[in-house]
């Protein structure tokens, strides 16, 4: 019995098959059977065949792409159905990268070979009976590929109803909608996987974390600060959006626990100094800590706002993106369009504070969309108007797939092709 990737790995060799022989029954037909209704249509449904071709490839090679190699993805993708595709090892990746949708996986991939299938036994290349056209592995050998291109014998013959054939593409159709849908829900949680870090609650058996001495510890907000040496700014583009992506993902993993704080901001995350930097050196940009006040907590705890606290810490991720996107702090900025001090922030009540806050970033945003990327000002708007999403009945899952879907995920597509990598 073939494996999962074996069957995906022949119904990717088969398709083009089916086209080439498609291709050739129609250059066959005689005039006056081209005027016929199936022959007239034979051109869209052709097209129709070679569109899915294209989508079920480019499914099967993001999914590849996350298990192998891309040098080990092009020689499979360049010989479907070759050796590559029996390999064991590549079918436990595989099952390991799908999980709990590999079952699903397999049962679709499955009913798309039973369609290849039934188009096969209409399907007529040589002079064999066409009841053994249902053996795809057999129908590859009657017609070699040579230059990637299929050779026939014979003139090929095709003996489907338009009827048929319509729904079995109809058909194939919806499958490969399922896979691709497979294959991004799994990219989207692989990626929540990968950018996460550990909940301090399942740190037991984990060597516990060591303290950072606060005169090695540089924050975030002394990085923000104008650097003359640097045209202006100490981050680099590349480290502000590097450092917007792992925020950004750390938010969704740790929102519900204790250290994440409603009001957290850049003066809370801190970077040691890089492994064997001298000192006044370079910071370790790839690991951020966050710092966690008890009294801090206490006081949000006694100023909870009208609006639920996990929606302005929400909004607290969003100021923290735009300050990261535009390379200044939000003091920063007050201070240049109004001469504004951090003081005039702090109104006796603190709902009334935050929404003046809230007031400002909108502003801020409004006024530097246009140098933003799509990424970072869709992920910065989700955080903004989301301070007045009402939360009631909304779990947990729910929540943070939001904040995956419309921050997170963003922010690494931007990241990805400013660095060339996005596939």
């Amino acid at each position: 019995m073939m494996t999962g990737i074996e069957v995906a790995g022949i119904v990717l060799a088969v398709l083009p098959l089916f086209i080439s022989a498609l291709e050739n029954y129609e250059n066959g037909l005689d005039p006056i059977r081209a005027f016929l209704e199936f022959d007239s249509e034979l051109p869209n449904q052709i097209r129709k065949l070679r569109d899915q071709h294209i989508n079920y490839n480019l499914t099967m090679k993001g999914l590849l792409l996350s298990i192998a190699d891309s040098e080990d993805v092009e020689e499979m993708i360049s010989d479907p159905g070759g050796v590559r595709w029996k390999d064991s090892v590549m079918q436990k990746r595989l099952e390991e990268r799908l999980d709990e949708s590999y079952q699903a996986y397999l049962d679709t991939i499955k009913h798309i070979e039973e369609i290849m299938k039934t188009i096969a036994k209409d399907l007529k290349i040589d002079q064999s009976d066409r009841t053994t056209r249902a053996d795809l592995q057999s129908l590859l050998i009657k017609a070699p590929r040579k230059d990637n291109h299929f050779e026939f014998g014979r003139r090929v013959k095709f003996g489907m109803k338009l009827k048929k054939f319509t729904r079995l593409l109809d058909e194939l159709d919806s499958e490969n909608r399922k896979l691709e849908r497979f294959a991004d829900k799994t990219e989207r949680l692989e990626t929540y996987r990968a950018l996460s870090i550990p909940l301090p609650g399942k740190q037991s058996e984990e060597k516990p974390a060591e303290d950072v001495p606060d005169n090695e510890a540089t924050s975030l907000n002394k990085l923000l600060m104008p650097d003359p040496d640097h045209y202006g700014h100490t981050l680099s583009r590349k480290d502000r959006m590097s450092l917007a992506l792992i925020l950004a993902s750390s938010f969704v993993q740790l929102e519900a626990t204790q250290w994440i704080q409603e009001s957290w901001g850049k003066e809370d995350i801190v970077f040691d100094r890089a492994p064997d930097a001298p000192e006044d050196s370079s910071v370790d940009l790839s690991k951020p800590y966050i710092l966690h006040s008890i009294e801090k907590r206490t006081a949000d705890n006694k100023t909870r706002p009208i609006r639920n606290s996990r929606n302005y810490s929400l909004l607290s991720l969003g100021i923290l993106l735009l300050e990261l996107s535009t390379g200044q702090s939000f003091e920063q900025h007050l201070s240049r369009i109004k001469g504004k001090s951090t003081a005039s922030l702090d109104p006796p009540e603190e709902s009334v504070e935050r929404l003046m806050k809230l007031s400002e970033v909108r502003k801020w945003l409004v006024a530097v969309q246009d140098d933003l990327s799509s990424g970072f000002h869709g992920a910065i708007w989700h955080c903004i108007k989301s301070y007045f999403d009402e939360e009631s009945g909304k779990s947990e899952d729910v929540y943070r797939q939001a904040v995956l879907d419309q921050v997170v995920l963003p922010l690494q597509e931007d990241l990805q092709s400013f660095l060339g990598t996005r596939t």
